[in-house]
């Protein structure tokens, strides 16, 4: 059965399903093939707009979030940023999991302003995201990166220590996947690419679902590794995976 085979399934039968679109588009993001989950996404993201505020029997969350991510690795961080704000809009919602997107979209603002060189900012959406939830293993890298930016090397060990220590809570909370994927970028802030493409390759080798990394062509902190040919062996076994 083909991995797209919601938009002929769950769709047919409840076209307001927007998680069906959520579910194509990270097919498509782990093949890495942007513009296709981009164009899915959107429209799954105008069905979660239309939802908001609504009692809906099947209530969406994540598409602006993983929309903006799409946009982030494509450079436009103009739209990455609207993207995220939407989701934040979404986060006032008692929808499931809108708590977790609007986290995972605050982290994607500071990585927007990361790469606009606004450090300032980008630090406050990392912090802002820890005052919520402290042991936010993608924040603490996020500050750890601000901190690295600035060549303020005790700062930058201090959060990768917290990092690290949050990952490991993550394995131990059974979300091995997760895991993997931001020891890895933690990996790639201490300059070892070698040993981020190991975890990842491991990660791809062993995880007993075919969900296991797919957002890795979009996490901001891997982009580093996108001319090393251990990454593209990794993309290439993702997409079979999601094949």
């Amino acid at each position: 059965m083909s991995a797209c085979a919601p938009r002929n399934g769950a769709l047919a039968r409840y076209s307001e399903f927007a998680f069906a679109h959520f579910s194509m588009a990270m097919v498509h993001v782990a093949r890495n093939e942007l513009s296709v989950a981009e164009r899915v996404l959107r429209e799954g993201a105008a069905i979660q707009d239309r939802q908001l505020g609504r009692r809906q029997r099947l209530p969406s969350s994540g598409l602006h979030w993983l929309l903006g991510c799409a946009r982030l690795r494509q450079g436009d961080v103009d739209e990455a940023l609207r993207e995220f704000d939407r989701e934040l809009d979404h986060a006032r919602s008692n929808y499931v999991y809108a708590q977790e997107y609007a986290l995972a979209s605050q982290v994607g603002r500071g990585f927007a302003f990361i790469s606009r060189g606004a450090c300032d900012a980008a630090r406050d959406s990392f912090r802002a995201v820890l005052d919520e939830q402290p042991g936010h293993a993608r924040a603490h890298l996020g500050l750890a990166r601000v901190a690295g930016a600035g060549t303020r090397d005790h700062e930058m060990e201090a959060a990768l220590s917290l990092a690290e220590r949050a990952i490991a809570e993550l394995d131990k909370g059974g979300r091995i996947a997760e895991a993997a994927v931001t020891r890895a970028c933690a990996f790639v802030l201490r300059g070892h690419a070698d040993g981020a493409v190991r975890q990842l390759e491991e990660l791809l080798t062993d995880a007993p679902t075919a969900f296991a990394g797919w957002t890795i062509p979009v996490e901001p902190l891997l982009e580093p590794l996108g001319q090393s040919p251990g990454f593209a062996r990794v993309l290439i076994r993702l997409a079979d995976r999601a094949g």
